[in-house]
Parts: structure tokens; sequence; C-alpha cells
């Protein structure tokens, strides 16, 4: 999705092996960078249940505080509204997860010349089928699509759902783990609010030649940027095939190695058009039940070009480039309480979405979760990054207090804070900074997808 957080590197490092649980429910250990889909323990998950389930939900946040601006004293306070509906279940062999949940924004500003746009509605939606025809064998399509107006106000979200890449989901509806971690928010629009869209489509298997060992394969497309031409002016459309193709190995209970080659192509509107292969080899271990830690090391070649631009000249560029991480997590559960943390260091080239052109980046992220008791949690979560030709630097903090009294609903409140460097700033004002408080509150029926509320 197009949504803007310098915590989506979270969703790969948070996100468990097993379904995230709701806000406030106890989550299990945090996972490897390099996660490994098991054939058995699918077929397992995909045991049928009689019929389809229906998935009806909303969350509702309250949020207000200095965005940055340069009016002075100028404050902002936003509602947002994120309505779910959608079915879950088997079809024969086949399971399927349908959802739409719109981004709804009411936006009432201090200062009225500021405020513009008063409603932002973005529409989204989520398709996800994962067919078992065999023990050794599984098919998966995943698709996910966005269109309308998009709120690129660091502050207005914290956390965001992993775009499609072509991998396959760790548990049937949920979002797949991407196969090289992205390092931290991309440069930002110098616009808050943009007619966007976002079509993300792959499909894919994973066969099991023995327990220990795997193959997958998939390929997809990408079409996302601006909506008009408008809005191309400040976020360039994008859209190319893409593809991947590794293997797993589970050299132990408590080793997995995985190898994968990835690749894609982005050609942008605005003229770059840049061809990137990744080729990878991560390394998770865990050392206790508690205690795992995760390596990731490879090499990026790509072919980038830039056409000329007025008086600044095009260039062509074809780069082997090193992208590795680590990352570290720790986890201990109890009956009633737990305590989770982990931390995450990045680094990869990547194709900035405004210029098109190809930059190393590196990110880093921190994320620590309490529960001292059942339905009460408190979490901290933290991450910066920039790019290593200067051109962007971001900061994000979020804490909160979530309560969550019965399974159906939960109830949190907190604050964030964010820091822009380079052309984003813009955004937060001359300082670059931002905070607001918010009060989140969170119903539903039905089991939502893995990874949670969008």
């Amino acid at each position: 999705m197009l949504l803007p957080s310098g915590a989506m590197l979270l969703s790969v490092l948070l996100a468990a092996d097993e379904p995230e649980p709701r806000p406030g429910a106890a989550p299990s250990a945090a996972p490897s960078l390099a996660t490994s889909s098991r054939v058995e323990r699918t077929q397992e998950s995909l045991a049928p249940a009689e019929t389809l389930e229906a998935l009806v939900g909303a969350r509702v946040e309250v949020r207000s505080g200095r965005p940055g601006s340069t009016v002075e004293g100028y404050s902002l306070t936003q509602i947002e509204v994120d309505p779910l509906i959608g079915v879950s279940g088997p079809i024969r062999s086949t399971r399927i997860t349908a959802v739409y949940d719109p981004r709804i924004i009411l936006v009432a500003d201090e200062s009225p010349s500021q405020g513009g746009r008063t409603v932002a509605y973005l529409h989204r939606g989520r398709l996800v089928l994962d067919a078992v025809p065999s023990a050794r064998t599984r098919f998966f399509i995943n698709g996910l699509f966005a269109y309308g107006n998009n709120d690129f106000l660091p502050l207005t979200s914290a956390l965001t759902p992993t775009t499609i890449t072509g991998q396959p989901p760790t548990e049937p509806g949920s979002t797949p783990v991407a196969p090289v971690p992205t390092p931290g928010t991309s440069r930002l629009p110098d616009q808050r609010f943009l007619t966007v869209v976002d079509l993300d489509a792959s499909a894919g298997i994973v066969n099991s030649v023995s327990p220990r060992l795997e193959w997958r394969a998939s390929a997809g497309y990408r079409y996302a940027g601006g909506a008009d031409a408008e809005a191309r002016a400040s976020l360039p459309l994008q859209k190319g095939p893409k593809g991947s193709l590794g293997i797993a190995w589970s050299g132990s209970e408590r080793d997995t190695w995985t190898s994968l080659l990835d690749a894609f192509d982005a050609r942008f509107s605005s003229g770059p058009h840049s061809t990137i292969a990744n080729l990878s080899l991560s390394w998770a271990h865990s050392w206790t039940r508690e205690l795992g830690t995760d390596l990731v090391g490879g090499v990026t070649g790509f072919h980038s070009v830039v056409p000329d631009q007025g008086a600044v000249p095009g260039r062509v560029e074809n780069s082997i480039r090193p992208l590795g991480g680590v990352g570290l997590r720790y986890a201990l559960l109890g009956r009633h309480t737990f305590w989770r943390t982990s931390v995450s260091v990045l680094c990869a080239p990547l194709p900035d979405p405004i210029t098109g052109l190809v930059v190393q980046r590196v990110g880093g992220v921190a994320g620590t979760a309490l529960s001292p008791t059942t339905g009460l949690t408190f979490e901290v979560t933290g991450g910066g990054a920039a790019s290593l030709d200067g051109t962007q630097q971001d900061g994000r903090v979020e804490a909160r207090i979530i309560y969550q009294p019965v399974a159906e609903i939960s109830i949190s409140i907190g604050g964030r804070m964010a820091w822009l460097g380079g052309p984003s700033e813009s955004l937060l004002g001359p300082s670059g900074f931002g905070w607001l408080a918010f009060a989140t509150v969170s119903a539903s029926l039905g089991n939502l997808p893995a990874g949670g509320w969008p």
C-alpha cells in the first residue's frame, strides 16, 4: 500500500510466523527475517471449517497534535474510521480470504487556511487464495488494491501492512513476508493529500522436496503511484513485473537457511527506468526458546536509466551493491503475561519513488511490548532510516497503552512523534518535526485475517 511509515519494516521484524494477534492479545515470539512456510503446517491450518466465516469490524482513531507548519500555533485534529467487511474460509481444497477495508479520514484544522481537504477516502482491499492440492505442493494467489485520497502525513499512521512481494503468505490469509526486508520508508511526496492507485498481484508455488527442503517460485505485477496527472507531478506512477525463485532448508529445529533470487522492473511515468535483481542468503537461528537471531546477506545488481530533465543531463548506471541485515528477537511468554523485544538493522539499494534513482538505504527499528496481565499491554516502537546519498532521512516513535476487555474489543491511547529530513521535511514544516496524541477503539466480529487490522 501507499501509506507511509518508517515502521514498515516492523511488519517484517515483528509479524509472527504465526498470525499476528489483534491489539492487546498476547503475541508469540517475533519471527525470523527469513520465514519458512512449511506445507505440512499449512495443511494443518487449512483443515476446513464447515462454512465461510464473515469478517465484520471497525476501528476509530481520534488524534490531535502539532504536525509542524509554517503557521505559528497550527494544530491538527483528525478522526479516522476504518470499517472492514469480508469473508474467510475454505472452498474445497482452497482457502479464500477477501476483505474490503477503506480508510476514511475526517480533518478538522485549527487554522481553516491550512485545512484544504476535509474528508479523504481511500478504497482498499485484499484477496488471498491458498490451495494445498497435495501434501507436498501449495499454490497461492495474492492481490492488494487501493484507490482514492491518501494522507501522506507520517503521523497519521505508524504501522502499515506489508505490500505483496511474491512470497507466499506464512499462514492462509496472511500478508506475505518480504523476501528482502525494506530498509525504512522511502522519500515521501511534497503534497500531503494525493489521489493514488495501487494494484499489486502475484501468484506462485511452494513445493516440499523433503520435510526439511522446499523450493518456491512466483511472478507478479505492480502498478502504483499518482492516479492522475496532477498527483503524478508529486508521486510518479511506477509499474512493472516482478518474480522470485528460492529454496529453504531447515538444517535443524533451530536453524533455517533460505537462498532467494528476486527481481523486479520499475518504469516511472516521469521517465526513469530501473531493473533490479537481489541474490540473498538468510540464516535464522533460535538460541533458546526465548532468544533468536537473523542474518541476511547478499548482493544487488541493477541497470538504471534516467533521461535528460531540462538542464540536468541524463545518466545510465550499471552497478552491483551489497545488501544485508541483522536482527535480534527475544520473547518471554507466561500464562497471563508476556514481554517481547526485537531489534533490526537493514541495508539495501532501492529506487527512489520520487526521482526514480536507485539509492542505497539503511534503516533500523526497535520495538518492545509488555503485558503484565491479561488484556493490558504497553508498547513502544521506534525506527529511523536514511539514504546514503543524504537526500532523505526519517525517524518515528510511537508509544501506546492497549486495553482489551474482551476478545472483540480493543481500546488504546498513546502518542506519536516523527522527524523528516531532506525534501520530504516540508510535510512537517520548516523544522521537519511533528507530534500528536491519539485514542483508538477497535471492534470486530469473526477472526480478522492474519496480520491484524490493515
